[in-house]
């Protein structure tokens, strides 16, 4: 599937092939129009119509705050005192997971279970390097939290008190 509209002209209407084209996500299927400027109107009422559809909610972006850490979900973005935190896919997964809840202690089978989905086989252990690497990166940019091993248990997030 695709984030823009699919608009299918045909010289020829053809119903089977309309239902064959929208059942493989096509968003619309007309007969060609007359003008262009017909063809240009389609178009637009079509994306006007998807946009407004999948419009966020009054626009705001969804952003975690921390003390200092800002997280921006919707761009993937990590900001500890104000210095950009570059984290790949997995690794900004795992520390949004933890930071959205501090002192949550997740086991590492829940954190497998939520960010490696069906990644994962049992036999891999690529929780603890994705975390040493998030610690290194918070490290180096003196950030006041950290992620703790709850011993026996599982790991959490824990923002200092300073």
């Amino acid at each position: 599937m695709t984030k823009a509209p699919v608009l299918i002209l045909k010289h020829q209407y053809d119903g089977e092939e309309k239902i064959t084209a929208i059942e493989a996500g096509a968003d619309e299927y007309i007969e060609w129009p007359d003008t262009i400027q017909e063809s240009i109107a389609s178009a637009r009422a079509l994306i006007r119509h998807y946009t407004e559809l999948n419009r966020q909610d009054n626009g705001q972006l969804n952003i975690l705050t921390q003390g200092c850490i800002f997280i921006s979900v919707d761009f993937r973005k990590v900001f500890v005192n104000a210095q950009e935190v570059p984290l790949p896919r997995r690794e900004f997964d795992l520390f949004y997971l933890l930071a959205a809840t501090p002192g949550r202690v997740f086991t590492q089978e829940q954190l497998y279970q939520q960010i490696w989905v069906y990644d994962y086989s049992p036999t891999e252990n690529s929780l603890h390097p994705c975390l040493r690497r998030i610690r290194r990166k918070l490290e180096n940019v003196k950030a006041p939290c950290s992620i703790q091993n709850m011993r026996g248990v599982g790991y959490c997030f824990l923002q200092d008190d300073t």
